[in-house]
């Protein structure tokens, strides 16, 4: 690996940057990548990530803050300021090799973190002053990408290597984007640089998963002519690990689901992977929906066709049901949506159809085995299903519950049920269970917790039941369950109080640590209700 890297830079690279390393980030990336092609689960986290601040537990999904580019925190003079900042740095270091430029850029990558909200201007400035890439520009480019172990100089150099031109750095390219983090600059520069940029971006694509995923499909879309590669985009491009609605419109429309419905039949595959996509685009969400789909009508029509003869699992059911709601809305401008191929007589036909399928035998008991499913969307889908087809679920409810007292999904199940009937049943069982067990277990101690919340959460329907749960919520260790009973005891009034909560609220206004909440409870004592807004900051 090292002996190919020098091929590329040269054996004995000049100038030496200060921040030329060779434990860069390019060298973590080609270290982790499996005998599939992928990257393994160790190169998830890169070495330059900031650690988590005291308290947090949560850090940006790689790829994720390039992705949100249009939100920028900066001004347009700001912008314009910094653009401007580095395109001077750039012009020393094309002109002369300029090792202090050079280094002082570094140095602005990596203190100036939002690299989205600058790089074009910078791009399109370099464009129109017509930088020298020969000698020193090309080589700088490469030393930032491949040498050094900050992801904004990777990036950047990244993003001067696709202006470069220069294709003998096209498998190192590749190579960086099977990380998130990197994906969206290898995309540009495979663009930019590759001879047949289709075939590169689809093997790509094909080796990301989470944001990456979104972001190279998005592109490859747009290039998609081979009947492959739209293929390959019905029935897998749209999935990754972040949200199907990010990329179920645009695969299927340049995909082109509509004409692989259009024939007498399909296989199993397609099918499903129809449903995915029109089940996706009705959800709607952070992309164009069904209603921005010009081919809505054609190819819900053929996949409800479709569906008589290969709906068989309670997903299928699922979306069929999903798509008869979304069909018979009447609030919905159907005379705009017409555009996308919808008539009265459509919509009336394509309806019978699906009440025809979810009306067939066999349905019952597909449903009756989801419901034990350990796989949660399966399991979901079944209680809608069950819902639909007026199934009595209350037993298998408690089952499950009983099964893992601590699941908080669990007891949001039992009490959702019957709009809360059960909260009596429920408040015994968790005084049984959560406040007797030692739960030694992390995981299943967070479980507990969050199932504790819920239900102190759900006694505020409830005035004057599960005093004992409260009292603990109001004792707990964690800010997030004190503060849920803060806000359930502000929905009751205080004639509902008992002595022991009306004691035990005055003690946590004078101990509890956080201003915000003492705040609170000043409130609540004073009869206010709090909102959920004012309950989120606490």
């Amino acid at each position: 690996m090292l002996h190919w890297i020098k091929s590329i830079l040269g054996a004995d690279p000049s100038p030496q940057y200060s921040w030329v390393t060779a434990k860069s980030l390019f060298q973590f990336v080609s270290e982790h990548i499996d005998l599939s092609g992928k990257l393994d689960e160790k190169a998830l986290v890169l070495p330059d990530e900031e650690p988590l601040p005291p308290g947090a537990d949560l850090r940006y999904a790689a790829g994720l803050k390039d992705a949100l580019a249009a939100i920028s925190e900066q001004g347009e003079e700001e912008v314009t300021q910094m653009a401007e900042q580095v395109v001077q740095l750039l012009q020393k270091v094309a002109t002369r090799g300029d090792i202090t430029a050079g280094n002082q850029l570094f140095n602005f990558l990596v203190n100036n973190g939002d690299l989205m909200a600058y790089i074009d201007p910078v791009l399109e400035r370099v464009v129109q002053l017509n930088l020298e890439i020969e000698p020193h520009l090309y080589l700088f480019a490469k030393l930032l990408t491949f040498e050094c172990a900050h992801r904004n100089g990777v990036k950047f150099g990244m993003a001067l290597l696709g202006l470069c031109r220069r294709d003998e750095v096209l498998p190192m390219l590749r190579m960086l984007g099977l990380h998130d983090e990197f994906t969206i600059y290898s995309t540009i520069a495979i663009i930019y640089l590759s001879p047949d940029p289709e075939t590169d971006l689809w093997n790509l694509a094909r080796q990301v998963d989470g944001w990456g995923r979104v972001q190279v499909v998005d592109r490859l879309a747009l290039l998609a002519e081979d009947e492959a590669v739209k293929d390959w985009l019905v029935r897998e491009g749209y999935r990754n690990s972040i949200m199907y609605e990010y990329l179920a419109y645009t695969c299927a429309l340049h995909g082109e689901l509509h004409e692989k419905l259009d024939v007498p039949a399909i296989d199993k595959q397609l099918f499903a992977a129809a449903g995915d996509l029109l089940e996706a685009m009705i959800m709607g969400g952070p992309a164009e929906d069904i209603n921005e789909y010009e081919f809505a009508a054609p190819a819900i029509e053929n996949y409800v066709r479709h569906a008589r003869t290969l709906a068989d699992n309670v997903h299928d059911f699922y979306i069929l049901h999903e798509i008869g709601n979304y069909i018979a809305l009447e609030t919905r401008d159907w005379k705009v949506l017409r555009n996308n191929g919808w008539t009265q007589d459509l919509r009336s036909n394509v309806l019978i159809d699906i009440m025809g399928i979810i009306q067939q035998p066999g349905w019952h008991k597909r449903v009756m085995a989801g419901l034990q499913s350990e796989e949660s969307v399966e399991y979901y889908q079944a209680k809608e299903a069950a819902k639909i087809l007026r199934i009595n679920t209350e037993d298998i409810f408690w089952h499950r519950l009983r099964m893992e007292p601590t699941n908080s999904n669990s007891w949001y199940d039992v009490l959702d049920h019957g709009n809360g009937v059960h909260i009596d049943d429920a408040v015994r069982y968790a005084m049984e269970t959560l406040l007797q067990q030692n739960v030694d277990n992390e995981g299943a101690a967070i479980q507990a917790g969050l199932s504790l919340d819920f239900l102190v959460n759900a006694l505020a329907k409830h005035p004057g039941k599960g005093e004992t749960l409260l009292l603990a919520a109001l004792q707990s260790t964690q800010l997030r369950s004190r503060s849920m009973a803060v806000r359930t005891l502000s929905v009751w009034e205080q004639d509902d109080w008992t002595p022991a909560l009306r004691d035990a609220l005055l003690r946590l206004g004078a101990t509890e640590p956080h201003e915000s909440l003492r705040h609170d409870i000043r409130k609540v004592l004073s009869g206010e209700i709090l909102d959920d807004e004012e309950s989120d900051e606490s």
